[in-house]
């Protein structure tokens, strides 16, 4: 229950992160794989929460 609680949390955060990591794209191209891991980890998160 404190995890989903801290999902819920930490969400907003990560959809924060993937506009940074897309920003630092036109920076850096390494940031590529970053930001793909960030993005599919978010959208695991929010399946779990649907499943739950």
């Amino acid at each position: 229950m404190i995890t989903i609680f801290l999902i819920f949390i930490l969400s907003p955060f990560f959809s924060i992160f993937q506009c940074l990591t897309r920003f630092s794209r036109h920076i850096d191209e390494e940031h590529n794989v970053s930001e793909l891991d960030w993005g599919s980890s978010a959208r695991t998160i929010l399946s779990q929460l649907e499943i739950s």
